[in-house]
């Protein structure tokens, strides 16, 4: 590809129409280097490190049988693949920047993933990171663009998606400043960040942020044991009008109660569907969000790390139907060839705890108002493969029609990383 035909792509691609698996990798990795101001091809002598000595590729390859079983309700087993694709930069000591493509069907923001079976047309891939990092210092950085998930959540095995999905991208700012640290005593590190995220720009009417910010407390009782600590609160400003995504973006999961553009108010609990004559005005509630969490580690059970938590929401806008909570525990890592590990989780998410757009896709049929067990088993029978079998078993909490009985959700994964 030469340059002119990447400034071509820049102005006329869109994301999302059908590429071939090469091009996000040379695309990011060509952007990457323009960003640095180094040709493609060469690099003057000096005695600064070569360009290919702060450029790192990564990515992952994931298939995933899935299956679905409920009584009264017909199975249904299906195929999935994900596959992401990125680059990160150092373009100096101060400053990084990164960018990666993942498949993703047109619309969606808590999955990646993509269903075979659709008459071998070719797939789909977005931008899913560009950002840019500021780092003047060890205790402070700053981030704009596209990013992961930044919100800290207890790491174990099977960690808590209880606020949101791993997979939502958030845009915006984040600042984030290490206030102490140190080697010895019971309070080894303290961390405080802020988030500013956009989720609508509105050329008419007021825009939708999500401003917010979290504390986080890294503690060390014993020379064995570790206990993190979070707290953290996010206001959605202008949330409202949002429900009316829903009406064009049908990957959008809408769970919590809406109003309709006629004033009547969708009691949710299960996923709804807008009407062509009467679409989503707004949703029916604020979301001003709440979370705590902490989680103890211990390096070692039966010659296995254990690690135990427990993740609390509550949405502060409403009295009732607004919280949630996530506990788990894992039993061993998976970081070495012939590595295993085991966990399992209990998760209860009330109907408005939190905003279904964004909450945790594979509980049930994805959404708010469910409840029940996780569990996990994880190896990797060599450095590059890692396989995986994880099992749902969801009920409502409030009754809905249409979701009778039990629902068990399995996931049969083998994930390649690069």
């Amino acid at each position: 590809m030469t340059f002119l035909e990447m400034r071509i792509i820049g102005r006329h691609h869109d994301f999302q129409r059908k590429v071939s698996v090469s091009t996000p990798l040379r695309l990011a990795a060509l952007l990457g280097l323009v960003s640095l101001g180094l040709p493609v091809v060469g690099h003057a002598q000096g005695s600064g490190p070569k360009w290919y000595d702060r450029v790192s590729f990564n990515g992952d390859f994931r298939l995933r049988g899935e299956g679905f079983f409920q009584r009264d309700e017909p199975n249904r087993v299906r195929l999935r693949i994900r596959l992401r694709a990125g680059v990160t930069i150092a373009i100096s000591d101060h400053f990084t920047t990164g960018f990666r493509m993942a498949t993703g069907a047109p619309g969606a923001v808590t999955s990646a993933n993509l269903t075979l079976g659709n008459g071998f047309v070719g797939e789909s891939f977005t931008l899913d990171r560009a950002y840019l990092t500021w780092r003047p210092s060890r205790r402070f950085e700053a981030t704009a663009g596209k990013f992961g998930m930044p919100f800290h959540r207890p790491a174990a095995l099977l960690g808590s998606e209880l606020a949101y999905d791993d997979e939502v991208p958030p845009e915006g700012l984040r600042q984030q400043l290490v206030v102490l640290e140190r080697l010895e005593g019971l309070v080894r590190k303290l961390t405080l960040s802020a988030d500013q995220w956009i989720l609508r720009e509105s050329r008419s009417g007021d825009d939708t942020w999500m401003l917010g910010g979290q504390a986080l407390m890294e503690l060390v009782p014993s020379t064995h044991t570790r206990l993190d600590l979070a707290g953290a609160f996010m206001n959605w400003a202008q949330i409202r009008p949002m429900a009316t995504l829903a009406n064009s973006n049908k990957e959008l999961v809408i769970s919590n109660s809406v109003v309709t553009k006629s004033r009547a108010i969708l009691e949710g609990g299960s996923p709804l569907t807008p009407s062509t004559s009467d679409p989503f005005a707004e949703f029916a509630n604020d979301f001003r969000i709440a979370t705590l969490n902490a989680g103890l580690t211990v390096d070692s059970v039966g010659g296995r790390p254990l690690v135990s938590y427990v993740d609390l929401v509550r949405n502060t806008a409403l009295g009732s139907n607004n919280s949630g909570i996530w506990v788990g525990a894992s039993w061993g890592q998976v970081r070495r060839q012939g590595d295993w590990a085991i966990g399992a989780a209990w998760t209860r998410l009330e109907r408005e705890a939190v905003l279904s757009m964004f909450s945790y896709s594979d509980l049930g049929l994805g959404g708010t108002n469910v409840q029940g067990p996780i569990f996990q088993f994880t190896w990797r029978p060599v450095r590059e493969l890692t396989l995986q079998a994880k099992h749902h078993i969801v009920q409502s909490v409030l009754p809905v029609p249409g979701f009778s009985g039990t629902l068990h959700r399995l996931q049969l994964d083998g994930r390649v990383s690069f």
